[in-house]
């Protein structure tokens, strides 16, 4: 993953963050994120499955921002 992926994800993370998210179970919030970042840029599979797993370890993290 390029630091350019990780600086957009975050960057979506902030402008879409919701708290309706906390509702969200693990996988459907993964599934979510992952949608959002492929309508923004097309990502290979390789990238959409490096970004999945990225997204899946730092979950708590997320949530923790979204409740800020």
């Amino acid at each position: 993953m390029t630091p350019e992926m990780v600086r957009q994800f975050w960057s979506l993370v902030g402008e879409i963050g919701r708290p309706e998210w906390l509702t969200q179970r693990d996988d459907d919030l993964v599934h979510l994120l992952l949608n959002a970042c492929q309508k923004q840029h097309a990502l290979s599979l390789v990238d959409t499955s490096i970004l999945n797993r990225y997204i899946s370890i730092r979950l708590p993290l997320i949530r923790d921002i979204v409740l800020d």
